[in-house]
């Protein structure tokens, strides 16, 4: 759980929901969770704020991390997917220009996009999923919910 107010993230013990929360922060570490869109977690805590910039946590204290920013960095980002099996993916999803960026998670390189070929099918993208186990992508729009096929 955030709190963007305290710049913190709170954790409970596993099945001690009835108890109060702990901090995840150390107080030393100096953490600014205002503009926080999207966390995720893998083991680490990924977390995507609005401007578009991914910030990876990793044991309480903020590891060195940034996306390829050659390829231009999400004009409106609104959502982002954390692989957690075999696949080292990073996937950001990027409302303005109506796309998903796909990057290594461990580098922060861009790997790909998926984009529509014709039309505006990923006009309002609201958020992704990626099945791993099925290969399969997902999109959410205001209109609709999009599957696709990973590339193997």
């Amino acid at each position: 759980m955030g709190d963007t107010g305290a710049n913190q993230i709170y954790r409970y013990d596993p099945g001690q929901y009835a108890e109060p929360p702990e901090p995840w922060f150390e107080a030393t570490t100096q953490v600014a969770l205002e503009g926080m869109r999207v966390m995720r977690i893998d083991g680490d805590i990924w977390v995507l704020y609005d401007d578009g910039k991914v910030v990876r946590y990793r044991a309480g204290e903020q590891v060195p991390y940034s996306l390829d920013g050659t390829v231009g960095l999400p004009a409106a980002a609104v959502d982002l997917y954390v692989s957690q099996g075999g696949d080292t993916a990073l996937y950001l999803a990027d409302a303005a220009d109506e796309r998903v960026m796909r990057f290594d998670k461990e580098t922060g390189e861009f790997l790909g996009q998926y984009q529509a070929a014709d039309g505006h099918p990923l006009r309002g993208l609201k958020s992704i999923f990626v099945d791993e186990a099925r290969g399969m992508f997902y999109a959410l729009t205001d209109e609709a919910l999009y599957q696709q096929r990973l590339p193997r």
